[in-house]
């Protein structure tokens, strides 16, 4: 199936050679869109393939049928992108031009829509809830393009900063609010499971469940998901500011001279520093505001402190220390106190200067701006929260009466409603978590307001937002019995008991991450290098897969205490296994020094990995590692259609 579908999408863009364009051209706008077809190829098949076992006829039939029904609709996503006349700019002409936003843009598009195929398969097999399911899908996917467009961005047409302005990070925050309402949505309808009794044609026409797959209530739900969106444009600005961050104490200078003198050191030739004409090295950086796709990634350092920018070949600038204790043991901790506040006050006054302002202004930071770091993170805060929608409103049909009068299911709404602002709590707490936990020492809305940007920042922020997304959506409860009281405590209880476990989870893999990259993970982060971001954020989010796997499956502690290490090592033997197929089967040199590494070298210290020369070797391990992790977390078996089963079976 896999392999068809690569087939069909090179017959839908036969106007575009992409093995050309990939390998030869390193075009990634045309890996961006190739990318996408595989995770769309793979969701279509794994609907198609899903459900429990009939018949050896009817399981092949079933799934052939909905495979082929599922890559009609998948090709119909994409013409319908892909024609001119629906929009003010081509698709394949732009990806020939090596637009990433053009790439992004599809890549969002088509992702969202084999969400709702996927989704919609993965419900049942009646025809008939397949139908329903991805009409009122697909119809939800394009109005939320449209609003994206309207409210995410009111300022600039999406139109225009793709084709004009080749803006891909306001392409990918578009994107990203279509595949999070593709979630949210498909979320709604409640899973049923296959009878087994059926026979082949009985399975395509039934309609019996249908009632029970889709409540009244399910209408309600439907109207929050705007809200829940739109959300995300008033959550995240505020979790910044409540955030704030702790500079490193090289910020903190006062007039009494009672920091210690900081050592001086040389840059190396090749610094990668942004100065102040806007060039690095002498030539133009490409990662700053107006910088257009800025699909390098090119590691410019951020102007973090007075003296930073501007500093070429023997020049000395300050180096920053990192340090957040007291750098002088003789002052007393008033003194301390004092001279971090008069730090404090001159840093601000400094991001003044630099035009930094407390309040932020998102259409102007994703657009004017092309903020790249903005709009990576702000994407990740709406893919968490979509992830804590679904998991705080799914449930089976077997959670809910064989009676629902209409009455109950609004009073069942309180408790739903409840859970969901509790999770956009958390995620508000886990913005603040992330700043002083996750990247202490550094203003992360100052990296964000720098004239000189890199994404690497926002990547680990979306990461940590995009982990815990998943661990809130698993801990929270899909049904809740409204008269007793017991059971909203439990429910509210477990989805912070969970939280916070998933939050420790989440640092202690930061830290361990750090100290795996040699230490320096996190610092390079703070100086801009992509690679070290996407080492970080992929970890995490992988952390948020081995919390949320097992908790969402049971709320027995001894299950997640049991999986956790488990899944982990796994993971990590899935790692060697990956870095020795590539050691075996690659050439791979010193950035240094230029000679060829060893085995040793790629496989247990990952050098190609953690170089900051190549931020796809990071990308490619990180998606390993979250892939092992996924693939060994369906092992652990809900039980909700066990019973069922078994009734089936005698």
């Amino acid at each position: 199936m896999l392999f068809i579908s690569r087939v069909v999408n090179d017959v839908m863009t036969c106007d575009l050679n992409e093995a050309e364009e990939i390998a030869n051209e390193q075009n990634i706008a045309a890996a961006i869109m190739e990318g996408a077809s595989y995770i769309c190829g793979g969701l279509v098949a794994a609907g198609a393939i899903s459900g429990r076992p009939v018949s050896w006829g009817t399981d092949v039939s079933t799934t052939w049928i909905y495979f082929g029904i599922g890559q009609i609709l998948y090709m119909m996503t994409v013409k319908k992108f892909q024609i001119s006349c629906l929009r003010s700019w081509d698709v394949i002409e732009q990806i020939k031009d090596r637009n990433a936003a053009a790439g992004v843009a599809i890549a969002c598009e088509t992702i969202s829509g084999a969400i709702i195929i996927f989704s919609s398969v993965y419900l049942s097999t009646s025809l008939a809830v397949f139908g329903f399911s991805v009409g009122v899908g697909l119809v939800s996917n394009t109005l939320a393009r449209l609003m994206a467009d309207k409210m995410m961005m009111p300022s600039s047409p999406i139109a225009h900063e793709i084709s004009h302005d080749k803006n891909w990070g306001a392409a990918l925050v578009c994107g990203s609010a279509q595949i999070a309402n593709s979630i949210m949505i498909m979320s709604l309808p409640a899973s049923s499971c296959d009878d087994l009794s059926a026979s082949f044609s009985d399975s395509l026409t039934e309609t019996e469940t249908f009632s029970r797959i889709f409540e009244y209530y399910m209408l309600f739900l439907l109207l929050l998901i705007p809200l829940f969106l739109y959300s995300v444009r008033l959550l995240y600005p505020l979790g910044l500011t409540l955030s704030g961050g702790v500079p490193d104490l090289d910020f903190l200078q006062d007039d009494d001279d009672e920091q210690p003198k900081k050592k001086k050191h040389k840059l190396p030739e090749d610094t990668g520093l942004a100065t102040k004409d806007g060039t690095v090295n002498g030539s133009v950086a490409e990662s700053g505001a107006g910088s257009g796709s800025g699909v390098e990634l090119d590691e410019v350092e951020p102007k973090w402190f007075e003296g930073q920018p501007g500093v070429k070949g023997d020049e000395t600038t300050e180096e920053p220390t990192g340090v957040t204790e007291n750098p002088n043991p003789n002052l007393t901790a008033d003194d301390f106190t004092k001279s971090c506040n008069r730090g404090m006050n001159k840093y601000n006054q400094k991001l003044a200067v630099d035009g930094h302002k407390d309040e932020i202004d998102m259409d102007d930071l994703l657009t004017h701006k092309d903020n790249k770091s903005i709009a990576i993170s702000f994407s990740g805060y709406m893919i968490g929260v979509a992830l804590l929608f679904r998991g705080t409103v799914s449930s089976t049909i077997y959670d809910l009466p064989s009676d629902y009068p209409f009455e109950d299911q609004m009073k069942d709404l309180l408790p739903t409603l409840l859970l969901l602002v509790l999770g956009l709590l958390c995620m508000l707490l886990c913005h603040i978590i992330n700043d002083k936990a996750i990247l202490p020492g550094m203003k992360n809305i100052a990296a964000f307001d720098s004239k000189f940007l890199s994404p690497a920042v926002g990547i680990v922020e979306a990461g940590s937002f995009i982990a815990t997304g998943q661990i809130l959506g698993a801990s929270s409860y899909g049904y809740i019995d409204v008269d007793d009281s017991d059971s909203w405590g439990e429910a509210i209880f477990f989805q912070f008991f969970w939280f916070i476990i998933g939050q420790t989870c989440i640092i202690i893999m930061s830290c361990l991450s750090d100290s795996i990259f040699g230490g320096t993970a996190k610092s390079d982060v703070k100086k801009g290098k992509v690679s070290s971001g996407i080492f970080l954020s992929m970890r995490l989010i992988t952390a948020g897969c081995l919390v949320a796997t097992p908790i969402g499956k049971s709320d027995s502690i001894v299950t997640f205490v049991v999986m956790l290490p488990c899944m982990f090592v796994l993971c990590q033997l899935g790692k060697y296994l990956f870095r020795l197929t590539l050691a075996c089967g690659s050439l791979f040199e010193d950035d240094d020094s230029g000679s060829s590494l060893t085995i040793w070298q790629i496989v247990v210290e990952g050098l190609p990995f953690k170089s900051s020369a190549n931020w796809g070797n990071a990308l490619l391990e990180g998606v390993v590692f979250l892939a092992t992790a996924n693939i060994f977390g369906a092992f652990l078996r809900g039980c909700d259609c066990y019973n069922q089963y078994l009734l089936n079976l005698l």
